[in-house]
């Protein structure tokens, strides 16, 4: 789940905390689904469901894509987020538990997990021209982007767990999207670890209902205690 923010120098432009809603926080619209089910632990999609956003604000070459979710499976290849409207095969994926920007980068030192939330951070910069991944608050992966591979759509398309064709059934199923933010600007390397551990330092909403469900047994449990007192 991804946690409140402070103010910094990259502007937040789209804020969804997919709780029982696909529409933006800050009033900006809203994602669309292809197929999938949106609930109050997150966006839970299937095979090659996912989430697709159009942002004509978003700055094509200069941004910061943040989202967090959990995998069903860890084992084989997919998609985790599109910038070219699903025309071509690049793109950043996760490839048997590691994350990589297809054709370019893949990191070495940082591993996905499947159940567990994961979250993922994707900057440019627009003035260097490097693109950056961040794992769990740590740089999975960099690169020079003179091409421009990195370089979103203009219209500002983005899509989340979708792929033509798709790469491997496996990674398909069961997967659910927590959180998804977009800014203008690429984010520091220091506020994409203060953002993980915002998002460690809040409970994930399942483990709370786990919580208020244990709670409210106990509180049962008590009341009838002192009904028989």
């Amino acid at each position: 789940m991804v946690a409140c923010l402070p103010l910094r120098a990259a502007v937040l432009i789209h804020d969804f905390t997919l709780r029982g809603t696909l529409a933006d926080r800050l009033g900006a619209g809203s994602l669309t689904a292809v197929g999938g089910q949106i609930t109050a632990l997150g966006y839970v999609s299937a095979l090659n469901q996912g989430l697709t956003l159009a942002s004509p604000t978003m700055s094509n070459g200069n941004y910061s894509v943040e989202f967090s979710f959990r995998l069903g499976a860890a084992v084989g290849s997919m998609k985790l987020l599109d910038l070219h409207g699903l025309n071509d095969s690049t793109g950043l994926f996760v490839s048997n538990g590691q994350l990589a920007f297809s054709p370019l980068a893949v990191t070495s030192n940082a591993t996905l997990a499947s159940g567990r939330e994961n979250h993922v951070v994707l900057t440019r910069d627009g003035a260097t021209g490097v693109v950056r991944g961040f794992l769990n608050g740590q740089q999975a992966f960099a690169f020079a982007d003179p091409a421009g591979v990195g370089i979103v759509t203009p219209a500002g398309l983005l899509n989340f767990f979708r792929e033509i064709p798709v790469s491997s059934p496996d990674l398909g199923q069961a997967n659910t999207l927590t959180g998804i933010r977009v800014y203008n600007g690429a984010l520091s390397s220091a506020e994409i670890g203060n953002l993980y551990a915002a998002m460690v330092a809040v409970p994930e909403p399942s483990v709370v209902m786990l919580l208020l469900s244990g709670l409210g047994a106990a509180a049962v449990t008590l009341l009838r205690r002192r009904r028989r007192e």
